[in-house]
C-alpha cells in the first residue's frame, strides 16, 4: 500500500531517500485529497438528494437490484460496483455542482493554438487563440461546469446526464491528460459505495429551522458556498431516516 512505500522509501539503505517531515506532508496530502474533498462533494449531494425524492428512490431501487444480482445473501458487495450506474451518476451530478477543485492552473509545455467557440449574433463560430510555450493558464472549473452549451439547464439537479457515459474522461472536474487526478478512481469508488450503503436503507429530508419553507431551506443551503482549501456548501442540514 502507499504508506508502506511511504515508510520504506525512508530506508537509509534506499539510494533516495525522503525525510521525516516529507513522509508527514505526504500522508497529509493524501488524507486530504482523498477524504476531506470527497466528504464535501457527499454532503452537497445529500442535500441535492434531499429536495429531490424520486432521485433518492431511483438509488434506491437501483442499490437493491444491484444486491440481488452481486450476492446471494443481500449484502452490498464490491461486486456490485460497476452496477451502479444511477448512484454514480447522482455523485458525479453533484460534483458538477459543487467541484472542490473550482480553480486549476496550468503551464502550456509547447506553443500551440485553441480552438475557441464564439458567438457573434446568434451564430456559433471557432476562434484561434495561439498560446506560448511557458504560458499560464487560469481554468475555471465552475464556469465550465455550470455553462450551458455543455450541461443544458445547468442549475438542476439532473443525474440522468450521466447515464450514458462510458468514460471517466468526461468528469472534467478531476482534470484530464497527464495531470488528471491521481485519486480519481479511489475517489469514485469510496464515494459512490457509501452513497449506495447509506440510500440502501435511510432516506434524507432537509433539516428546517422553525418556521423555514423548504423554498427557504434551498435558499439558505444550496445557494451559500465557501471557498478556502475547496469549495463546499457552507452547512448541509439534513436528517436521515431509516426505511
Amino acid at each position: 500500500d502507499i504508506f508502506t512505500r511511504l515508510v520504506q522509501a525512508s530506508d537509509e539503505s534506499e539510494k533516495v531517500q525522503i525525510s521525516e517531515s516529507e513522509i508527514i506532508g505526504n500522508t497529509w496530502v493524501f488524507f486530504f485529497a482523498g477524504h476531506e474533498t470527497a466528504a464535501t462533494v457527499l454532503a452537497a449531494c445529500f442535500c441535492l438528494l434531499a429536495v429531490n425524492k424520486e432521485e433518492q428512490e431511483i438509488i434506491h431501487r437501483e442499490v437493491h437490484e444491484a444486491m440481488k444480482q452481486s450476492s446471494d445473501d443481500d449484502e452490498l458487495r464490491f461486486e456490485a460496483y460497476e452496477s451502479l450506474i444511477k448512484t454514480r451518476a447522482a455523485f458525479v451530478e453533484a460534483l458538477r455542482m459543487m467541484p472542490p477543485g473550482n480553480f486549476m492552473v496550468r503551464e502550456a509545455v509547447e506553443d500551440t493554438i485553441l480552438q475557441v467557440p464564439s458567438f457573434e449574433n446568434g451564430i456559433e463560430s471557432k476562434k484561434s487563440v495561439p498560446i506560448r510555450k511557458g504560458t499560464v493558464i487560469g481554468i475555471d472549473i465552475v464556469g465550465i461546469q455550470y455553462n450551458p452549451r455543455l450541461y443544458p439547464e445547468p442549475e438542476k439537479f439532473k443525474p440522468s446526464r450521466w447515464y450514458g457515459v462510458t468514460s471517466d474522461e468526461a468528469y472534467s472536474a478531476f482534470s484530464l491528460g497527464n495531470r488528471v487526478c491521481i485519486g480519481k478512481k479511489f475517489a469514485l469508488t469510496e464515494s459512490v459505495c457509501f452513497l449506495a450503503n447509506v440510500m440502501r436503507d435511510y432516506t434524507v429530508e432537509p433539516l428546517l429551522k422553525p418556521g423555514e419553507t423548504l423554498d427557504s431551506w434551498k435558499d439558505r443551503v444550496l445557494n451559500e458556498t465557501k471557498c478556502e482549501l475547496t469549495m463546499t456548501l457552507v452547512s448541509s442540514p439534513v436528517t436521515f431516516r431509516r426505511r
